[in-house]
């Protein structure tokens, strides 16, 4: 090519528009078995495109984005182009949540359409529709924005104050959960350098169920009381006490209210009737999914010190059967004492919740909520799929595209995500690694779900144990009298509304949500999930309606319907203040190297289909004094 000032490009796949001319003061091209790419330089402004593939039977393809440069080494907006045979942009509709986005005619000799984004724009789900087609594009800077940092320089085992998990708890000053429920939650903490008095040199050698079992003595020892304190109330105890009133015994007389271990706790014996739930009886266990941040994604996630961000103890908690007020309470207490211990939640890592929807052939417990029917399952799994582009930016990028949890999508849908090149530059490439044939297959059994539950609600049989095999779908190995119900780890479950717990624990799981540090994020959300499940199981406008009709309802669904329905504000989650620093920027390059090996590991763990944590038992609790 040398220095010449043109050059053509010639793809006959392109139908109608056959040639693209560039001029340019230099090209660099690269050509590979499903793209070409290139580079030009022109006025000191370095822009990187790549030409899809085109298809006969789609009228449109999304290309990854058209770089704009605004200024030098600023790349805060990014221009996404639109490539379609038809030359007309009024005929493509780009949307966010239902409202239409102004598209303006490119004049790079092709029949494309052109949507600036400002960088307040990323991180958010858009659909696109022509006559023909439709689908969706998510554009993301980094798996890395939104993580966690580990809340504490070091590891802190001194006893948490009850006041700092005050703000978390006044969110339940109205709220109660009429539904059973449980959380497990994925995390790293902190190391202590002690752990080589138990005969390890590095921290990275000590096995991690050791490892897990000293993060959750110093998590006892935050929790657990020195003495008989005086109290008033709960609030004046530690997480695992309650509020014990005066009494006597036959051999002590208190003649003040005290602390006591919860385990022991008696209504009657509570100051105030109440009996707070132990934050000791949730389930400490080791997944081998969940990792401490590497170097560089701490790096990138803007850490002042990258190489402690690197070593942690990788651990999950999973929580007893949760009910009403207490159960909320117990879950902002334990947020609240991990942040204080010092935790982090890296991209690894995500927070899952159950919703008790009972097991209709056994009786019922009012107190864990009532029984759902074939028809309120399918009701709540519509509502999901409906909302399902609104949820995605509730989220943060590393949930998009995430193999653990695929999203409830009717259409084509592409994420789109920052990248450097060997130069340095920054640009936008289409995510190929989240839209291969696994995304694929999963969109298919999204379809076939919906089917199944219909097929089953029209049919008119009550809930029994074949209703969960009967609603999996065969893209994920469903049907044939497939007992994927019965198994612990199959690949249906792979999904952010999760169907396959309904025999073995009589729950849906939700397992779209990332880690977090936060104590009021990680409580919103809970309290979030189980207003949606509640409001939404006696909704039926989609248990009869096709499939393309609720497609519809996916692509014009906002933050405004979801909020009208519930009656629930969902501020917090449409601002997002998560999603600040370097990574949650478009003009941050990441590191190809680390995403591919993250990717890579990823893979590997979705072809085994398996990922096993291994838990410790509870260890006994010391008793304080006789009652």
């Amino acid at each position: 090519f040398g220095s010449s000032s043109s050059l053509w490009f010639e793809k006959s796949s392109i139908g109608d528009h056959s040639c693209m001319k560039i001029q340019t003061l230099a090209v660099a091209a690269v050509f590979s078995e499903s793209h070409v790419a290139f580079r030009l330089e022109a006025s000191n402004e370095p822009a990187w495109s790549r030409l899809p593939t085109w298809s006969t039977s789609s009228d449109l393809d999304l290309l990854t984005p058209w770089l704009s440069v605004r200024e030098a080494n600023n790349f805060g907006d990014v221009d996404f182009e639109l490539w379609v045979q038809k030359p007309k942009c009024q005929d493509v509709h780009l949307s966010n949540q239902g409202h239409r986005l102004a598209l303006q005619e490119s004049s790079h000799g092709v029949a494309t359409c052109t949507k600036n984004f400002a960088g307040a724009e990323l991180h958010k789900e858009y659909s696109i529709q022509t006559v023909n087609e439709t689908a969706s594009v998510y554009l993301r800077t980094s798996r890395m924005c939104g993580v966690g940092l580990f809340t504490r320089h070091k590891l802190d085992c001194s006893v948490v104050n009850h006041s700092e998990a005050q703000t978390t708890l006044a969110l339940l000053a109205d709220i109660s959960a009429v539904r059973a429920f449980g959380v497990e939650l994925e995390l790293v903490a902190r190391q202590k350098m002690s752990h080589r008095l138990f005969g390890y040199t590095h921290a990275a050698e000590i096995d991690p169920l050791v490892a897990i079992s000293l993060a959750r003595t110093c998590f006892r020892k935050k929790v657990d009381p020195v003495g008989h304190k005086v109290c008033d109330k709960h609030e004046d105890c530690p997480f695992n006490c309650y509020c014990r009133k005066a009494h006597s015994t036959t051999f002590k007389t208190h003649v003040s209210s005290y602390c006591k271990k919860r385990k022991k706790c008696d209504p009657t014996k509570s100051v105030d009737g109440h009996c707070p739930i132990p934050v000791s009886q949730w389930m400490w266990t080791h997944d081998p999914s969940v990792n401490p941040m590497t170097e560089a994604e701490a790096t990138e996630a803007g850490a002042e010190d990258a190489m402690s961000e690197s070593q942690g103890t990788a651990f999950e908690l999973v929580s007893p059967v949760l009910t009403g007020s207490s159960g909320l309470e117990s879950v902002a207490e334990l947020m609240t004492t991990l942040k204080s211990m010092g935790v982090q939640a890296g991209p690894s890592a995500g927070m899952h919740v159950h919703v008790n929807v009972g097991k209709a052939w056994e009786p019922e417990d009012a107190s864990l909520g009532s029984h759902l029917n074939a028809t309120q399952i399918l009701n709540v799994w519509a509502a999901y799929a409906r909302f399902q582009l609104v949820i995605n930016e509730m989220l943060q990028d590393s949930r998009i595209g995430n193999a653990y949890a695929h999203p409830l999508l009717l259409s084509r849908h592409k994420t789109v995500s920052r990248t450097a090149d060997p130069n340095g530059l920054t640009t936008f490439l289409e995510d190929k690694k989240t839209n291969a044939e696994r995304w694929e297959s999963a969109a298919r059994a999204v379809r076939q779900t919906y089917e199944n539950l219909q097929l089953y609600h029209n049919s008119s049989r009550p809930r029994d144990r074949s209703f969960c095999d009967f609603i999996m779908p065969a893209a994920m190995g469903g049907g044939d009298g497939s007992a994927i119900c019965g198994r612990r780890y199959p690949k249906a479950r792979y999904f952010q509304l999760n169907l396959v717990p309904l025999n073995r624990l009589g729950t849906i799981e939700f397992r779209a949500f990332p880690a977090t540090t936060d104590p009021e994020r990680a409580l919103r959300w809970v309290i979030f999930i189980l207003k949606f499940v509640e409001h939404f199981k006696d909704d039926c406008r989609f248990a009869d309606k096709a499939v393309d009709v609720l497609e519809r309802a996916q692509r014009k669904a906002s933050f405004e319907d979801l909020e009208a329905e519930l009656s629930h504000d969902l501020t917090f989650f449409r601002t997002c203040p998560w999603l600040t620093g370097p990574a949650c920027s478009a003009g941050q390059p990441v590191s190809a190297e680390d995403t591919i090996e993250a990717e890579k590991e990823l893979q590997n763990t979705w072809e085994k289909g398996e990922n096993l944590p291994r838990g410790l038992a509870s260890e006994p609790e010391e008793d304080d004094d006789e009652d």
